[in-house]
């Protein structure tokens, strides 16, 4: 009888002990975990993306290219009958202003890539770090009577399934396999696959992954799991009697915690405002407010705006060929046709009493009369290219250059002869 009533003793104590231990210390919910492995993993598709843009905007340039050279080759062959030397002159011109404009604009897209991937991997290792710490922050204690496994009771910061700490399975955005065992498991700043289109407002596509359901970040509403990462109240938090009263943030803001009498509990704000309604916050608008992923959204629209410029250049030579397109650069293309005593005549219009409307319509439709017979060239445009070969049309150029040299230096032997017999 005394031994039962000493065992009960101790039992009591021993729940006691742990019922006094209990503190409000909640963990983050796997959610969390997964929006910011998602756009960790996004981050890491950035290097695939620029060098896949930066091959498609040199194959453009090279397209353009090859228009060029083969149009310098048949004005330097003098194959070009009835005008067309006027239009082919013009439609060399153009190009060589196309080629020059996309040099510039492809020098600055290398440069923005870089600028972009190097956003993108410090904002990809903020968040990988927040992950790693928080993943790594758990311990199980193993209650025992006598030989006997009486209890395991699971103490952690981010929750995986169950009532166990999150595994590498749960959030496999963030890894590149999911064996526990290897701790350097981690996606590569250029292992990401561009899986995803171009966005036209990247910042909404970062909110919406970041975005929690129901905008607490605490595993099941704020529920006792020991996480002092979580706590920076007195000798409960992780600072200890160091806390200087502050809050502290995690992944550069995405997450906040502070301490003070507020009600303990999570909520979706602003991370960085001076005062918190709650102990835990975690970031409603992280792309527009935290520093590395707004440095991110605008390196990549600085990316996305040049290689959008590129391709428009490219569509100037190809999809653009129209007569509405050419109308631009109607008076250029008249000015390699006409004198400009002719060009003066062609733009000079009748005076319909003041009228300036009707007046400009009448010179634009004459324009658009000397700018027609342009669109043609485009139609021809792939039959040039099927008929490319850099080695040959090099080597067609260079027999053009050696025939006009020689044609120049058989006319100067002539003037020379004429001198001497005179």
């Amino acid at each position: 009888m005394c031994g039962r009533f000493i065992f009960f003793v101790v039992v009591v104590s021993l729940v006691g002990v742990v019922m006094v231990e209990a503190r409000d210390l909640p963990a983050l919910k796997l959610e969390s975990a997964q929006g910011a492995c998602a756009v960790s993993r996004l981050m890491k598709s950035m290097y695939n993306f620029v060098s896949s843009r930066n091959k498609e905007a040199q194959e453009m340039y090279e397209s353009v290219e090859r228009m060029y050279d083969l149009g310098r080759v048949r004005i330097a062959q003098h194959v070009l009958e009835n005008g067309e030397c006027d239009r082919m002159t013009f439609f060399v011109l153009f190009s060589q202003r196309i080629k020059e404009n996309m040099t510039r604009k492809i020098r600055g897209l290398a440069s923005a890539g870089v600028k972009l991937v190097g956003a993108a991997g410090l904002a990809a290792g903020r968040l990988d770090e927040f992950i790693n710490i928080f993943r790594h922050s758990w311990h199980v204690q193993t209650t025992h009577i006598y030989s006997t496994t009486y209890n395991h009771t699971y103490s952690f910061c981010l929750r995986g399934k169950g009532t166990k700490p999150v595994d590498k399975k749960s959030i496999v955005d963030c890894f590149m396999n999911d064996k526990e065992t290897d701790d350097n498991g981690f996606v590569p700043v250029d292992g990401g696959d561009v899986h995803w289109l171009d966005q036209e407002d990247m910042g909404s596509l970062l909110d919406m992954r970041l975005k929690l359901v129901d905008g607490d970040p605490r595993d099941e509403h704020g529920q006792n799991r020991s996480c002092m990462l979580l706590s920076m109240d007195g000798n409960d938090g992780y600072l200890g009697k160091g806390n200087n009263g502050k809050k502290v943030l995690w992944a550069d803001g995405l997450l906040g915690v502070t301490s003070g009498n507020k009600k303990k509990s999570g909520f979706t704000g602003s991370v960085r405002s001076s005062s918190y309604s709650t102990n835990i916050m975690w970031e409603a608008k992280p792309s527009s407010s935290i520093p590395v992923l707004k440095d991110f959204v605008v390196r990549y629209n600085d990316y996305r705006k040049l290689f959008d410029e590129v391709k428009h250049l490219s569509a100037a030579m190809t999809d653009d060929w129209t007569v509405d397109h050419l109308m631009k650069y109607a008076e250029g293309i008249a000015s390699l046709l006409y004198k400009p005593e002719e060009l003066d005549v062609l733009l000079s219009v009748d005076e319909n009493e003041g009228n300036e409307t009707a007046e400009e319509d009448q010179r634009r439709l004459r324009l658009r009369h000397t700018v027609e017979p342009f669109v043609g060239l485009n139609d021809r445009k792939q039959e040039w290219l099927a008929q490319y070969n850099k080695e040959l049309v090099s080597k067609e150029f260079l027999a053009a250059e050696i025939q006009l040299c020689r044609s120049a230096a058989e006319l100067h032997l002539r003037r020379n002869r004429w001198f001497f017999e005179w």
